[in-house]
C-alpha cells in the first residue's frame, strides 16, 4: 500500500497531491483547509497572494475558485500487530476528518462546477395590454370630484368648528343620541314615557336636572331620564287616620314623619323596600318605611330627617313637588316680543309673583311651580307664610286641593259620621272629612258631591268630664267635644284637653300624674296619692308672700314647684291644687292666716258632703323634716275644722 508523506507546515487535510504520491507544483493560491463544518482558510505556512481570498468564505465562492481535484484521497497506512496482542487502536489527529467527510468534500467541487455551467434561462415578462378607457362620462367625473371637494370642505368644518355627540339613557336602558355642535344645545331629545311613572326631566352626570334644550354643549355628553313613581289622585283614599279613641286631632301639628307617610299612600307603583334609612329614624316608627321610600326616591335628602319635628308648608311642598317637573326660566319669565331672553339685561315680567316669596328665594321655582299647577295662589298681594308649621286640617285642605279633591264641598254629618274632635263648625270640616271618610263621589259644576260613605262611628259617652288616660275632657250635649270653653269652672282649651290656662305647668302636670295614678284607682286614692308626692317630693326654701284673699299666684307658683323642686307654702297649695284641678276635683285655693301669730300662708280646701276639709301639705312636711315620731306626725289630708282649729287656720 503506498504510503504518503506529508509535507511540513501543511495541513493533513488542506493540500493537493497527485496520482502515484507525487506532490503537485507549489500553486500561485493559496494553500486552504477546512475546520469541521466551518469554512476554509488560509495553511498558517503559506504567505498570502496579491489578491488575498478573505479568510471565511461563502462554501459555494470557494469551491467556484479551487480547481476540481479529481484523484482519490490516500488511504491511511496499515498498521502491523504483534501475534496475542489487542490491536492497538490509532487516534486521528485532532483535524483529520473521516472518510466520508473527505469524499464529500471531494464531490462538493465537481457539484459547484455543474451549476455554474447550467446556462441562466431569461423570464419573460407578460407582454404589457393598452391601457383600458374609461366607461364613466366626464360629467360622472366632474360631479364625484365635486362631491369628494364637498365631503372634505364639510369635514374641515365639522373638525374646526367642533361636533360632539348627546346621548339619551331612557329608563328600559335604551339609548338615542344626537349630534350638536359646539355651543349649540340639543333639540332632538326623545319623548320618555313610562307606565306607572312621571318623567321629571334629563339628568346630567352630576344629578342635577337641566333644560336639555337650553344647556350649550362643549363636550360629549350624557343625559339619564329621572322618573318618580307616578301619584294616585284620581280616586278618594283616605290619607288621615284617627287614634285608638277615634280623635282626628284636626288642629295638631302635622309631624314631617306623618307626612311622609301620606305621600307615600299615594304612590301608583309599589315603593321600593330595603334601602337605608335616615339616621334619626327609628326601625320600629310607625313612619320608617314612608320615610325610607323618600330617601330612596330622592324626595328627602340628607342626612337626618328630623320626622318628629312639625311640617312647614315649605317642606311639604319640596316633598310633593319632587314628584313633578318643576317649571324652568322660561316658563317663569315673560319677555317683550323683541327681547333677547339670552340677554341678562333683558327686562321681562316674572309670571308669579308673591308677598313673601322674592326671586332670590332658592325654592322660587318651587313655589310657582305649584302656583301653575293650581296647588297655591299667587299674585302680589297673597302671602305664603312658608315657615309656617302646619296643621294636620290645614295640610289636608293643601293636598285635597293640589289633588283636585274636596272643592266646594258640603258634608251632611248624618252622612259621614262624626269624629269628637271636629265640630262641622269647624273651618276645614269638610277637608278634614274628605281626607279621613272612605267614600265615593263626583262632581257637578266645579263642586264635589258624595254618592256613598262609610261613616265614621263613635264610642258611646255620656256628655260631661271623661278621662283618656290621664288627660280630662267634656263631652257637650251635641256629642262633640267642648273645646275653647268653660264649664263648671273648669277651662278646656281648642284640642278639648283641660288646661291651667299655663300650657308649660300642663305638661308637667300630665308627667307626675302619668307617674302616681293607676287606672284602679278612685277619687279619693287619686287625690291621696297627689297630696302624698306634692308633701314628699320638694324642699322648703323661703319665698314669696301674698295678701290675705289674692290667689292668682296659682299656676306661677305652682310652675315654679315641679320645674325646680323648691318652694315655700305658697308653692306646696300650689303644686296640690294644679294635680287637683287636673284630675277634675273641685279645690279650692287659699290664702289666709296661720297660727296664733297669724302668718300668711297658703293651703287648699274641699267641700265633702257639705262640710270643709282643709289639706295643708307644706305643714305636715315639717313634721317629717324635724324628725318626729310616727305617732307625732299629724295626717294634715281631708282634715276635718275641728282637727285643723289646732293650727288656727283662718281664711
Amino acid at each position: 500500500m503506498p504510503s504518503y508523506k506529508q509535507e511540513p507546515g501543511s495541513h493533513a487535510r488542506g493540500g493537493a497531491h497527485a496520482a502515484g504520491g507525487a506532490h503537485a507544483a507549489p500553486s500561485s493560491r493559496p494553500s486552504l483547509s477546512l475546520r469541521g463544518a466551518g469554512g476554509f482558510h488560509a495553511a498558517p505556512d503559506q504567505k498570502k497572494a496579491a489578491s488575498p481570498v478573505p479568510e471565511r468564505l461563502d462554501r459555494e465562492e470557494v469551491f467556484r475558485d479551487t480547481p476540481a481535484q479529481s484523484a482519490p484521497a490516500p488511504a491511511e497506512p496499515r498498521r502491523e500487530v504483534a501475534h496475542g496482542a489487542a490491536p492497538k487502536r490509532s487516534r486521528p489527529a485532532p483535524e483529520a476528518a473521516p472518510r466520508q467527510d473527505r469524499a464529500r468534500r471531494a464531490e462538493a467541487p465537481r457539484q459547484s462546477r455543474v451549476r455554474q455551467e447550467q446556462p441562466v434561462r431569461r423570464q419573460r415578462s407578460a407582454p404589457e395590454k393598452p391601457p383600458k378607457e374609461s366607461s364613466r362620462s366626464p360629467v360622472l367625473t366632474v360631479l364625484s370630484v365635486l362631491a369628494g371637494l364637498v365631503l372634505a370642505g364639510l369635514l374641515t368644518v365639522l373638525f374646526v368648528a367642533g361636533i360632539f355627540r348627546v346621548r339619551y339613557i331612557l329608563p328600559d336602558g335604551s339609548r338615542k343620541s344626537e349630534l350638536v355642535f359646539r355651543g349649540q344645545a340639543a333639540d332632538r331629545a326623545p319623548e320618555v314615557l313610562q307606565e306607572g311613572y312621571t318623567f321629571i326631566g334629563w339628568e346630567d352626570e352630576a344629578g342635577q336636572i337641566v333644560p336639555v334644550h337650553t344647556v350649550p354643549v362643549y363636550e360629549d355628553t350624557v343625559y339619564t331620564a329621572r322618573m318618580m313613581p307616578a301619584l294616585h289622585t284620581d280616586g278618594h283614599q283616605t290619607y288621615l287616620s284617627p287614634d285608638e279613641n277615634g280623635f282626628i286631632h284636626p288642629d295638631e301639628l302635622l309631624l314631617r314623619g306623618q307626612a311622609a307617610e301620606i305621600l307615600c299612600t299615594f304612590l301608583e307603583v309599589p315603593a321600593p323596600v330595603g334601602g337605608e334609612n335616615f339616621r334619626d329614624v327609628e326601625r320600629t316608627a310607625p313612619y320608617a318605611s314612608a320615610t325610607a321610600t323618600l330617601k330612596a326616591l330622592g324626595a328627602a335628602e340628607g342626612e337626618l330627617f328630623r320626622p318628629e319635628e312639625p311640617v312647614t308648608l315649605r317642606e311639604l311642598l319640596t316633598m310633593l313637588g319632587s314628584f313633578y317637573p318643576e317649571l324652568t326660566w322660561e316658563d317663569l319669565a315673560i319677555y317683550a316680543e323683541d327681547a333677547d331672553p339670552n340677554d341678562p339685561d333683558a327686562p321681562y315680567l316674572l309670571r308669579y309673583t308673591f308677598r313673601d316669596i322674592s326671586q332670590l328665594d332658592p325654592d322660587y321655582a318651587l313655589f310657582c311651580t305649584a302656583a301653575s299647577m293650581g296647588w297655591i295662589d299667587s299674585g302680589p298681594d297673597v302671602e305664603i307664610s312658608a315657615n309656617d308649621a302646619l296643621t294636620r286640617a290645614q295640610a289636608a285642605a293643601f293636598l285635597n286641593r293640589a289633588f283636585g279633591r274636596g272643592q266646594g264641598l258640603e258634608i251632611d254629618p248624618e252622612q259621614a259620621g262624626k269624629f269628637i274632635d271636629l265640630p262641622p263648625e269647624h273651618p276645614l270640616y269638610a277637608q278634614v272629612m274628605e281626607a279621613a271618610v272612605p267614600h265615593t263621589a263626583g262632581s257637578s259644576g266645579g263642586s264635589e258631591s258624595w254618592s256613598s260613605a262609610q261613616p265614621h262611628t263613635l264610642e258611646a259617652r255620656e256628655p260631661g268630664f271623661f278621662f283618656l288616660g290621664t288627660q280630662m275632657y267634656c263631652l257637650g250635649e251635641d256629642g262633640y267635644l267642648v273645646m275653647d270653653e268653660e264649664v263648671d269652672g273648669f277651662r278646656f282649651d281648642a284640642d278639648g284637653k283641660f288646661t291651667s290656662g299655663l300650657p308649660e305647668l300642663d305638661e308637667l302636670v300630665q308627667q307626675v300624674l302619668g307617674e302616681i295614678i293607676t287606672p284602679d284607682m278612685d277619687d279619693t286614692a287619686k287625690l291621696r296619692a297627689a297630696y302624698d308626692y306634692v308633701r314628699d317630693s320638694f324642699t322648703y326654701i323661703k319665698g314669696n308672700h301674698y295678701k290675705r284673699g289674692d290667689v292668682s299666684w296659682a299656676e306661677q307658683e305652682a310652675y315654679d314647684m315641679f320645674a325646680t323642686g323648691y318652694g315655700n307654702c305658697y308653692n306646696y297649695a300650689g303644686a296640690f291644687y294644679a294635680l287637683c284641678r287636673a284630675l277634675g276635683q273641685d279645690a279650692t285655693l287659699i290664702s289666709g292666716l296661720y297660727g296664733s301669730n297669724y302668718l300668711l300662708h297658703a293651703w287648699v280646701e274641699f267641700t265633702v258632703d257639705g262640710e270643709r276639709r282643709i289639706c295643708d301639705p307644706e305643714v305636715e312636711m315639717t313634721y317629717y323634716r324635724a324628725e318626729k315620731p310616727e305617732e307625732q306626725i299629724p295626717d294634715m289630708f281631708m282634715m276635718t275644722v275641728a282637727y285643723s282649729n289646732r293650727w288656727l287656720y283662718t281664711k
